[in-house]
C-alpha cells in the first residue's frame, strides 16, 4: 500500500489556510484606528466640557461677593 501525498502549497478539502492574509490584518488595523479616532474626539470633547458646569458656579459665586 503506497500513501498518496499532497503537494504543501495546495491544501486538499476540508484542509483550510491557517491564519489571516497580510491584507486582512492591515484592513483590521485600519477600521480599529477609524473607530479609535472617533472614540477619542467623542471622549475628549465630552471630558473637556464636563468642567464647564464648575466654571459657570465659581463665576456665579464670584459675581455675588462683588
Amino acid at each position: 500500500m503506497k500513501r498518496q501525498t499532497r503537494p504543501i502549497d495546495r491544501p486538499g478539502p476540508g484542509l483550510g489556510h491557517c491564519g489571516f492574509t497580510l491584507l486582512e490584518v492591515i484592513v483590521t488595523i485600519v477600521i480599529a484606528a477609524i473607530m479609535g479616532v472617533f472614540f477619542a474626539q467623542f471622549v475628549g470633547t465630552n471630558v473637556i466640557r464636563s468642567a464647564d458646569p464648575v466654571y459657570r458656579v465659581q463665576n456665579l459665586r464670584r459675581s455675588r461677593i462683588f
